[in-house]
């Protein structure tokens, strides 16, 4: 006798949100890990290139992924001029159940 999976799709219940808050200071690789959004925010004095987009002190990048989506790029974090240095980054993290 064969048997036959069916997979059906359902609509969870509700969406739980997490948010990941990091900071950096260095020069160095920083991977979405499966984020839905990431935000950068230069609060220091070191402009600072995200991936070849340069942020200023007080700018930010952000990248917002629709329901579902998940952000797994590699981004480049390179500060590019003297100052103080310190990269804000936000992650949002979205569970269904």
């Amino acid at each position: 006798m064969r048997q036959q999976t069916i997979l059906t799709k359902h609509k969870p219940n509700f969406v739980r949100t997490n948010f990941i808050f990091s900071k950096l200071a260095t020069n160095q690789n920083f991977v979405g890990n499966g984020c839905n959004s990431i935000i950068f925010i230069n609060s220091g004095a070191a402009a600072v290139q995200i991936s070849g987009v340069t942020l200023t002190t007080n700018q930010s990048l952000s990248f917002n992924g629709n329901s579902g989506d998940q952000d797994y790029t590699i981004y480049k974090v390179l500060f590019t001029t003297a100052g103080v240095r310190d990269l804000n980054i936000i992650q949002k993290y979205n569970t269904y159940e």
